[in-house]
């Protein structure tokens, strides 16, 4: 397959930016502290787990090409871009290469979002670009979020309950599941846990929310709640989560502002709140005369 290559005027060919730095590395800063444009590459229609490895909010520094590798199972083919040195899947469909600028920003939007609702539209800072390659006859790959599920839903769900496992798991806590079910739009983590010790719920909210901040809501169970089955889930909150002892809220607190339930003000300052719903048995409890057996078929 061949490709072609274009070069836009610089005053028509623009597009908006919004990058993390944990894919960016973060932005080039000049020696008087002011920011200048760095370049970029966006590869529209990588092969699928490419895809899914760039949704992971993986640390700083870590590849997405590494990860999507691994779930291929052989290393994925790069090749250089043509206007800088970052390196992109060879069998994308389309190419586009540019520079973001840090000091102009263009309205995007308004857009459906994952949530299930549209949002206002904001100012991201504006990708100037300076090539465009692309495979004969290329096809224009796209995602049309809106009301769950929804493809990006399942990615997200997919790469970020396995990522806040990993730094779960990495604090030393007994951690026996994590899952972000894609019918809640991506606004709840589900963690199944063995309450070895008082508070642990606490610790899990605290971690989540230092890795994955602007995550509303999380809920932790004991590991005898099927995560996965979200029948369990919902039998779990109902039943185990006391009005007052369960639930942990904390505001302010960061906020990603595009989470339906936030005023206009929090969201122009991603300020909001969040909570912990614990839904564990409190670990004074005695096993035989406090907390309630278990009557099930299954057991």
């Amino acid at each position: 397959t061949c490709s072609c290559t274009t070069s836009p005027s610089k005053s028509c060919m623009r597009a908006g930016a919004s990058a993390s730095p944990a894919s960016t590395n973060g932005a080039r800063i000049s020696c008087c502290g002011a920011w200048t444009a760095w370049s970029t590459t966006i590869a529209v229609g990588a092969d699928p787990l490419s895809c899914l490895a760039a949704t992971a909010p993986l640390k700083s520094g870590e590849s997405e090409v590494d990860y999507a590798g691994g779930l291929h199972q052989f290393p994925v083919e790069l090749v250089k871009s043509l206007t800088n040195d970052i390196l992109v899947p060879a069998q994308a469909e389309i190419i586009l290469e540019g520079e973001i600028l840090p000091d102009t920003k263009m309205q995007e939007g308004p857009f459906g979002e994952y949530t299930g609702y549209r949002t206002p539209g904001y100012y991201p800072r504006v990708c100037r670009l300076k090539a465009i390659t692309h495979r004969n006859n290329p096809i224009l790959t796209f995602t049309n979020m809106g009301m769950p599920v929804d493809d990006s839903g399942i990615c997200w769900s997919m790469t970020t309950s396995a990522e806040i496992s990993r730094h779960l798991k990495e604090y030393g806590l007994p951690v026996t599941g994590v899952f972000s079910p894609p019918e809640t739009g991506n606004m709840l983590i589900i963690v199944r846990i063995r309450t070895l010790y008082g508070n642990i719920a606490h610790v899990v909210k605290n971690i989540i929310s230092a890795i994955e901040p602007g995550m509303p809501k999380v809920m932790v169970v004991d590991d005898d709640v099927d995560i996965y089955n979200l029948n369990e889930v919902w039998h779990a909150f109902a039943a185990k989560c006391h009005p007052v002892r369960g639930i942990r809220i904390q505001e302010p607190d960061l906020a990603n502002p595009l989470i339906p339930f936030l005023s206009t003000e929090e969201r122009d300052h991603a300020r909001g709140a969040s909570m912990l719903i614990d839904c564990t048995w409190p670990t004074e409890w005695s096993k035989k005369n406090d907390v309630p057996p278990r009557i099930s078929f299954q057991e």
